[in-house]
């Protein structure tokens, strides 16, 4: 996974470039050395170039390049221009989250009073009020795991190679219908979140003479998708914002200017249906069934076989979100536990989720399978 310049042109020509001048350019200056240094990087750009482009043209990937290089110059106006927002919208939101956590933090503090567990509060009143002083921290991870784990919550992940305690979302959300307190806390975490990563401080990232935030993108990562930010610049992430309502009115347009909106519908899945060329995902893009994750559960589900999308979409939601979590670990690479523990079901119910996708998409399995010989071939 490593661009530098020293790194392809290993990669694609065999040349090793010596890099040990760059670091005595701080003190020696533009010497003779240096131009030299600077002229050898520059040798092997086309050289490096025209190796890359054989290779995009034995895999028929000129559309592809073609597409990046046009968007390239659409990342670098954006960068450019910048990007607005309202500071009013911005700080009225700010304000409205604030009062939102400090009611979050009650409603937590209630429900631990209310199941009992008096130890978490200070037993010496005071004479001049009669409010109840709870002692939980719900910003620290300890006190928290110490409390859930007390209750049979499920901290435990694996990452790594090594099982940790963990109160992240992705962990605690799988269990929110057995314990009540876990939504309670989700929703406090959340609003935590907006209040300090997404609050005043964000105004920060105003640049004074534009009036604008900007910062940089980055293309072709490995998961087809865009990054943004940098820590060590301390530019900020436009990819990672609150994606409700609120957040994205701040975003503003000039007067006369308008921002479009747009993104991609089951990407992940439209990608499969063409390399696969399954039948059935074709069926579905070709007559625009609506929601794909609802197709895809009358499908797997016989019992939903002669209900409307519609119908699943309202009615069987669990099957549905069962649809969808196959489609998405199956698209990458995953198998039943995948989807046992994306789901929070048993492995058994994983496996039988996973078959059920295969014989929905009866063309699949050959498709995985030549993938899977000619990557280890």
């Amino acid at each position: 996974d490593h661009r530098t310049l020293k790194d392809i042109a290993f990669k694609y020509l065999g040349v090793t470039l010596d890099k040990s001048v760059r670091g005595t350019i701080i003190y020696k200056g533009l010497t003779e050395e240096v131009i030299h240094y600077a002229l050898a990087d520059v040798e092997h750009m086309l050289p490096i170039m025209e190796a890359q482009m054989r290779l995009i043209k034995e895999f028929n990937l000129e559309r592809a390049l073609s597409l990046e290089n046009s968007f390239c110059r659409v990342l670098a106006y954006i960068e450019h221009s910048g990007i607005k927002l309202d500071m009013v919208k911005w700080l009225t939101k700010t304000n409205k989250n604030k009062n939102e956590l400090l009611l979050a933090e009650d409603k937590l503090n209630a429900y631990l009073w209310d199941s009992g567990y008096k130890k978490y509060f200070d037993s010496q009143l005071s004479l001049f009020s009669t409010e109840r002083i709870c002692l939980m921290n719900w910003n620290s991870s300890t006190q928290v795991l110490e409390f859930f784990n007390s209750l049979g919550i499920n901290t435990k992940e694996w990452k790594s190679g090594v099982e940790r305690s963990s109160v992240d979302a992705k962990i605690l959300e799988k269990q929110k219908g057995d314990f009540p307190i876990i939504a309670l806390y989700l929703h406090y975490k959340e609003l935590q979140k907006e209040c300090s990563t997404y609050g005043e401080n964000w105004l920060k990232y105003i640049e004074p003479t534009t009036g604008r935030i900007h910062t940089n993108f980055s293309q072709l990562m490995d998961t087809g998708r865009i990054s943004s930010g940098d820590r060590t610049r301390d530019l900020p992430n436009m990819c990672n914002l609150p994606a409700g309502p609120e957040t994205r009115e701040c975003f503003v347009s000039e007067a006369g200017h308008s921002l479009i909106d747009c993104d991609y519908s089951g990407q992940e899945t439209v990608v499969l249906a063409n390399l696969s060329q399954d039948r059935g995902m074709i069926e579905f893009f070709k007559t625009g069934f609506g929601d794909q994750h609802s197709f895809v559960a009358s499908k797997m589900f016989d019992e939903l076989s002669d209900l409307t999308v519609d119908e699943i979409k309202t009615k069987h939601k669990d099957k549905r979100q069962l649809a969808k979590a196959a489609g998405f670990a199956i698209a990458y690479g995953g198998n039943g536990t995948t989807i046992a523990r994306s789901c929070n079901i048993s492995e058994a119910q994983g496996e039988s989720v996973y078959n059920a996708y295969f014989k929905a998409f009866p063309d699949l399995p050959a498709y995985f399978k030549q993938v899977y010989q000619n990557a280890v071939a």
